[in-house]
């Protein structure tokens, strides 16, 4: 059985939050309680996953890529090249990329979505490697580590 529907915020960037007269921020900070009330999770919105890899040589990453896979080279910030397109794609960084290269990236749809994420993390005792930070290139990030050790990059473009 699929749980109900909760209404969405009339902002539609902070999906995943009530909308209430307190303001929809301070409605983010209830959801584990609106979750352990109704029995299910709220979920925010995700746009793409995304690996994570080193590359020692990103001009044989970029040949093997695009001419032997025939994969769209994007635009990425960070000193990261990546390829594929839509919610498919796979990113590199150089070797001594810092902070410290995460495993795979979850890219959500809002920066209040980052700090849900952030203060669900934190709340629930997982650690949190870098972050959130409001990167250069427009990004909003926080690294976090799962149960099994994964590195997870938790990020929405401006």
């Amino acid at each position: 059985m699929t749980p109900p529907r909760l209404p969405g915020p009339a902002n539609p960037a902070v999906r995943g939050c009530l909308e209430t007269p307190q303001g929809e921020a301070a409605v983010c900070a209830i959801r584990p309680a609106v979750e352990q009330v109704l029995g299910y999770v709220v979920r925010m919105a995700v746009r793409r996953i995304m690996p994570y890899h080193k590359s020692l040589d990103f001009e044989a990453t970029r040949t093997f890529y695009t001419r032997v896979l025939g994969l769209e080279e994007g635009s990425f910030g960070g000193g990261y090249i990546g390829f594929g397109s839509g919610q498919a794609q796979v990113l590199f960084a150089p070797p001594d990329v810092e902070p410290v290269l995460p495993d795979m990236g979850v890219d959500v749809d809002s920066r209040e979505a980052v700090d849900a994420a952030h203060v669900e993390a934190v709340r629930g005792g997982h650690e949190v490697i870098y972050g959130p930070v409001d990167e250069p290139w427009g990004v909003r990030r926080f690294f976090v580590r799962d149960p099994q050790g994964v590195v997870i990059s938790v990020l929405a473009h401006d």
